[in-house]
């Protein structure tokens, strides 16, 4: 049985459960157009559906860009908030 997520008691806290909602949809969503290009793909007539194959990889780009923007303004900053780095890197 899964336990409940805990309550966020910090601001920081609350803010990262936000980002890792976020980040969850995202990786679902992502989930789904892979899915469909990939049934696309594997129904496809050659050159026939060759422009909705287009269109759903270019979804797929402009999702993992999006998500790969959110990730790198917001995720890194908490990543970097909880690990020390050594010096020289």
């Amino acid at each position: 049985m899964r336990r409940p997520a805990p309550q966020c008691r910090t601001p920081q806290r609350a803010a990262s459960s936000e980002v890792l909602a976020r980040l969850r949809r995202e990786h679902r969503v992502v989930g789904r157009i892979l899915a469909r290009s990939r049934a696309l793909l594997d129904n496809a007539a050659p050159g026939v559906d060759a422009p909705e194959v287009a269109a759903e990889l270019d979804r797929l780009a402009a999702e993992l860009e999006a998500h790969l923007d959110y990730e790198e303004e917001l995720l890194v900053p908490l990543l970097n908030q909880m690990a020390e780095i050594p010096e020289g890197l």
